[in-house]
């Protein structure tokens, strides 16, 4: 444990002065700011509504964009560098640097989502937002916030996984493609559900998307956005067997890619 706290508190402090880290943040406020301006080009009654959406896409994009770039970027740099050697006086096991990554970047993204969660509730609050038919919705952000961060935490296993045994590029691309199909996994799932359509009799096609459907997770679990707008709060069970669907997944990916990355030659 010792070491992979060590690893995590490197990775932490190396990522903070990353500078894909800064353009990141930077991005994000600069998103919020682009909900406030959108919300004046907007209808009056939709205003609060367009504040409400725009800033929780900029949370939850930030958020995952973040876990696959620096995710993917700081390992191989450590690797490639080997001063992950240089952290601890004995040998640092590689499933400990697996961990010790995951560790170090979810609390990165933990301060990460919440800064940018306090600015985009501050942005409500100014335009009063924060309630949907007269009834409060704190408690509802307060359930997005913590949705966010665990689909976050997918993504960073995701990320680590492929960056476990192939090069920066790939891996970005890889997490990118399976983030993008984690969003809209629900539409093939539809499909899947047609009676008619392309997929809706048995082929090679619709064997494939059955298998990314059952691989990628589904990451519109974590999306709450049109709760937020309807004003719907959500239960604690939802975010309990939330909780668990992103631990299963997250174990599992991160349980491949300690086995990819233990089987790489990078001496």
């Amino acid at each position: 444990m010792r070491r992979i706290l060590a690893v995590a508190q490197n990775t932490r402090r190396e990522a903070f002065r990353n500078r894909a880290f800064t353009v990141l943040v930077i991005l994000g406020l600069l998103l919020n700011t682009v909900g406030f301006v959108l919300s004046n080009l907007a209808e009056p009654s939709q205003k609060a509504r367009v504040i409400q959406n725009f800033g929780y896409f900029a949370v939850s994009f930030i958020g995952s964009i973040t876990a696959i770039l620096i995710g993917v970027i700081l390992l191989y740099k450590e690797l490639d560098r080997k001063t992950i050697y240089t952290l601890i006086p004995k040998p640092v096991q590689r499933f400990e640097i697996v961990l010790g990554k995951f560790v170090g970047l979810g609390q990165l993204l933990l301060g990460l989502i919440i800064f940018l969660a306090l600015g985009w509730i501050g942005v409500m609050a100014a335009f009063d937002a924060l309630q949907v038919n007269g009834q409060s919705i704190v408690d509802s952000i307060a359930s997005a916030v913590y949705l966010v961060f665990l689909e976050s935490l997918v993504v960073t296993s995701i990320a680590l996984m492929f960056s476990g045994w192939t090069r920066p590029f790939l891996s970005g691309l890889f997490s990118f493609l399976f983030f993008v199909t984690g969003r809209v996994i629900f539409v093939l799932q539809e499909h899947l559900a047609m009676t008619k359509g392309p997929l809706s009799e048995a082929g090679p096609l619709r064997t494939l998307v059955e298998l990314v459907v059952y691989v990628v997770p589904d990451l519109s679990v974590f999306n709450i956005s049109r709760e937020i707008a309807l004003g719907i709060t959500i239960p604690f069970e939802y975010l309990v067997s939330a909780s668990i669907f992103a631990v299963s997944f997250i174990t599992v990916f991160l349980g491949i890619g300690i086995y990819l990355f233990s089987r790489r030659d990078f001496v």
